[in-house]
């Protein structure tokens, strides 16, 4: 079985079991298809926050999050590039960490250019649930850094041409490594790449991004 931790891409495949992003907005609220899926995370995304709608949206997500359906809080998170002020940001960002806290469930993270906030707010909030930081793109320090601060990390696309990010999925530990698509490639291939790298068989692999899953508790033991 191939376990795509975060995909934006609906379709369904043969062997493949994916968590499905559902970006909070106005239109995931009112047209609740995606409750029918296998699996989802749902969270608002540091992109899209609508300060006019920040609290109908957080009020929503609370009563959301203990479905079945709903294995994990995100994306959320922080974006240096994107999105409205970094503070308005951290303050969306914490209420979802907060959210997650409360029903025991992990936390997909989206991060870009800023890496030093997202320590030092998990360091000051200490919060109890497993932080997955998706489609890590960066070098082997940050990589480092970050498992030891205690993140999880998920690789895509990514691993397939930067030498620097093979670098670091071949150097973080294997009890912190998850593996995904983002909906920009195909998972088997994102597999097949990740164990050449690693130097291990492609059920080796298999089987180590399913004892995570259940580490975090996205499946059962």
């Amino acid at each position: 079985m191939f376990l795509d931790f975060h995909t934006h891409d609906a379709r369904k495949e043969a062997g493949v079991q994916n968590i499905y992003n559902v970006i909070l907005n106005a239109e995931a609220m009112a047209d609740e298809t995606w409750k029918n899926r296998e699996a989802v995370s749902v969270g608002i995304h540091p992109w899209y926050i609508d300060a006019a709608r920040t609290e109908e949206t957080l009020h929503y997500l609370e009563q959301v999050v203990g479905l079945e359906v709903v294995k994990c809080i995100g994306e959320a998170g922080l974006d240096k590039l994107r999105g409205p002020d970094l503070r308005v940001q951290e303050e969306v960002f914490i209420r979802q960490i907060r959210i997650a806290e409360a029903e025991g469930k992990p936390v997909v993270i989206h991060c870009v250019r800023a890496y030093p906030e997202l320590m030092a707010l998990k360091k000051a909030l200490n919060p109890a649930v497993p932080m997955v930081i998706h489609g890590f793109s960066r070098k082997p320090e940050l990589a480092a850094e970050l498992v030891s601060g205690g993140f999880y990390l998920s690789f895509g696309k990514a691993i397939r041409d930067k030498p620097y990010v093979q670098q670091a999925l071949q150097e973080i530990p294997a009890k912190r490594l998850f593996l995904e698509t983002d909906g920009e490639a195909e998972i088997k291939e994102i597999y097949s790449r990740a164990a050449e790298l690693r130097g291990i068989t492609l059920a080796e692999l298999q089987e180590i991004i399913r004892q995570n899953y259940s580490t975090i508790g996205l499946i059962n033991k």
